[in-house]
């Protein structure tokens, strides 16, 4: 099996594994009891939060574990809404390009909490058009929720510029980001300046099942699930040791590793935009401002997921898209936000590496796809 769908899970890193198995059984201990086995747990849950929050430049006090990146963005959104629902600001502001976590959850503000959402237009690659965003910036809004690194197409938002241009709008806005495809992808050596940001461990080579949060100091933010009080009463529910650690390991891991794994990411790149070209393909990625190891890409005339299926025969996998969106039988709300022509939107796929794949995946996938298009086209 060759895996190339690295944007939608990552295969869990032999480091995070070795380090979570003990907490599954001979120290199982529930983190909040005050007994010996449980204060083994407590001691390596905080050990994971320091090292997560120096890797992330932030205090161990603005890192909170979640089930993943949905749950995260859902309490970033609705948590927020909840703490000012007092307050005037009632306005969302975000892109149709958004994963489907945050388009939905807003679309429930809408209905069930009063709140008027607004979306910034993009470019043609996918970019933040920031004169929209100032412009639709208001007052009212109390909230900007924009992804760093879009799934789909590996664009890269220029997060910096984006976020200096809320701060100068609108000072008091929460800005959110949704970084769950950043971490392994790009450099990233400190927390940008948001309020709050969300990821999730499988995309980084850590187990499924656990997010991390990140919430300023000072964010007014609702806890969503009441409970025991975990998590310094703002995420209740027993904290899932074995996780957590194996999410920490898996982080450190991929911090380690990512100049080899960018060198690697670019030689794949550039082999297979090579390859697709010579089939006539579209490259809908843009070759500048997004990661090297996404590259959505389309044939015309052959819809994604008759490749996809036909790959998948041949022992490769990809996708046509976001992992939640790749049963449907529409084209992509991203590329349609995009602009992208319908005829090269439904026949777009997604190919994704991580650092655990090898050259050798890399040659026998471009064989086998360059077959596979060619006999399609002859049909």
């Amino acid at each position: 099996m060759i895996y190339l769908d690295n944007n939608a899970t990552t295969p869990v890193d032999k480091r995070a594994i070795d380090r979570m198995l003990p907490y599954f059984s001979e120290l199982f201990g529930n983190a909040s009891s005050l007994h010996q086995m449980g204060f083994v747990a407590r001691e390596a849950l905080d050990k994971a939060r320091e090292e997560i929050s120096q890797i992330f430049n932030v205090s161990p006090n603005e890192i909170y574990f979640t089930s993943g990146a949905t749950e995260g963005i859902n309490w970033a959104l609705k948590g927020v809404a909840l703490a000012l629902r007092r307050g005037t600001k009632k306005v969302i502001v975000t892109t149709k390009t958004e994963h489907k976590a945050v388009l939905n959850t807003v679309r429930q503000l809408e209905i069930f909490n009063n709140c008027c959402v607004k979306y910034c237009r993009v470019n043609s690659s996918g970019l933040v058009d920031i004169e929209n965003l100032v412009d639709i910036i208001s007052p009212e809004t109390m909230l900007v929720s924009l992804t760093v690194v879009n799934g789909e197409t590996g664009v890269i938002q220029p997060v910096d510029d984006v976020i200096s241009a809320i701060r100068k709008k609108n000072s008091q806005a929460i800005i959110h980001l949704d970084a769950a495809q950043v971490v392994g992808k790009m450099p990233f050596e400190r927390m940008w300046d948001c309020d709050i940001a969300t990821f999730s461990a499988h995309k980084f080579h850590g187990p499924k099942g656990l997010g991390i949060t990140y919430i300023k100091r000072g964010t007014p933010i609702y806890p969503l699930l009441a409970g025991g009080g975990q998590e310094r009463g703002m995420r209740s529910g027993t904290e899932n040791v074995p996780l957590i650690v194996a999410t920490a390991e898996a982080l450190k891991a991929t911090v380690s590793d990512l100049n080899r794994s960018l060198k690697l990411f670019k030689k794949w790149r550039s082999k297979l935009s090579s390859a697709i070209a010579d089939l006539d393909g579209v490259i809908i990625s843009p070759e500048k401002n997004s990661v090297l190891n996404t590259l959505t890409v389309a044939f015309p005339g052959i819809p994604g997921s008759v490749l996809v299926n036909a790959l998948s025969a041949k022992g490769i996998c990809i996708s046509t898209g976001s992992a939640c969106q790749s049963r449907s039988v529409n084209a992509s709300h991203v590329l349609k936000a995009m602009g992208i022509a319908k005829n090269v939107a439904e026949a777009a796929v997604r190919i994704s590496t991580s650092k655990m794949n090898k050259d050798e995946e890399i040659e026998s996938f471009i064989e086998v796809l360059t077959d596979i298009v060619s006999s399609l086209h002859r049909r």
